[in-house]
């Protein structure tokens, strides 16, 4: 029996409306038969936003405290969020979704330059979208699944397929198991880095003596 890849996507919004919207989105993954498997968990309350809990995904809302602050404040709060869930998770994709622009007119989108340089070459998130716009939410999932890591996701391929053998790795510091070194690359730290370190020179190495066949 084939065991089938499932991703795992957080959704931090403090509607709770929004589970039937990602339920939609679920259910249209398996009806374009797209072999994209997806498993949403949701948190409605930021005190209780859990940053040492990798995901593959995590979406986050633009205005996540709605009108419950005044508007300047409102604006920064989904960065915010994100900034103090990258103090402890470096690699998880991230979205950045809102009802409160039009992604394709700028001029609605209530972020200044300096916002955009830190999204992008400090928070590192990998899109930004109209939240009330399904195919775009669609596709910006594909395409995030799509450029996982192709490490961590051959190690969780491996993980399924091969459970029974307890397979493990010795970092400089300790043993870890196949679970607990995929926990390790997913939250970047120095054991996730070196084994990475690791692959990427045996690959070199290989293609090396390979090329010089």
């Amino acid at each position: 029996m084939i065991n089938l890849k499932v991703y795992k996507i957080l959704v931090i919004d403090d509607l709770p409306d929004i589970i039937i919207y990602f339920k939609d989105i679920k259910e249209i993954f398996e009806e374009r038969n797209l072999g994209i498997h997806l498993e949403f968990e949701y948190e409605h309350h930021v005190d209780k936003l859990d940053i040492s809990k990798p995901y593959d995904i995590v979406m986050f809302d633009f205005n996540f405290s709605g009108g419950r602050v005044v508007s300047k404040e409102r604006n920064k709060t989904g960065l915010h969020l994100i900034k103090n869930y990258r103090l402890k998770n470096k690699q998880t994709k991230i979205i950045f979704y809102s009802s409160s622009f039009n992604i394709n007119s700028a001029d609605q989108i209530t972020l200044k330059h300096k916002d955009y340089f830190e999204m992008i070459n400090e928070l590192n998130i990998f899109k930004l979208i109209y939240k009330n716009d399904s195919e775009s939410t669609l596709l910006a999932i594909e395409e995030a699944i799509r450029e996982l890591d192709i490490i961590m996701t051959s190690l969780e391929k491996m993980s399924d397929d091969y459970s029974e053998l307890n397979l493990t790795f010795d970092s400089q510091s300790s043993e870890l198991s196949l679970e607990e070194l995929i926990y390790e690359i997913k939250m970047d730290t120095n054991e996730g880095r070196e084994f990475r370190k690791n692959i990427v020179e045996l690959i070199t190495n290989y293609m090396a003596k390979f090329e010089d066949n």
